[in-house]
């Protein structure tokens, strides 16, 4: 789990996702108000881990004859595997890095 890089408190799984759902590059840290941004670490993970996840979909959705209804629960399928391990990639600094 992330932690303030101000504060040091450590922030739970739902605040994370929370946070995350705003898809704001910058993150405010629930206990002092402070800005915190995603860690180049942390934004090159989760390109990673996206990356895998719609290369697999691609694989699935060009291999399958199956119906459209099929087609998009693989896809919520592989947005929920990209979803639930994000706050544990996820790492934070106090200035905003490119990756």
């Amino acid at each position: 789990m992330p932690t303030c890089q101000n504060c040091k408190n450590k922030w739970s799984w739902s605040q994370t996702m929370k946070q995350q759902m705003k898809l704001k590059s910058k993150i405010t840290c629930d206990y002092c108000g402070k800005r915190q941004y995603l860690s180049e670490k942390s934004q090159f993970k989760h390109a990673v881990l996206s990356f895998m996840v719609m290369l697999i979909l691609i694989w699935i959705f060009n291999k399958s004859d199956a119906a459209f209804v099929l087609n998009i629960v693989f896809f919520i399928i592989g947005i929920t595997v990209m979803s639930i391990p994000s706050p544990f990639l996820t790492e934070l600094s106090n200035e905003k890095e490119q990756l």
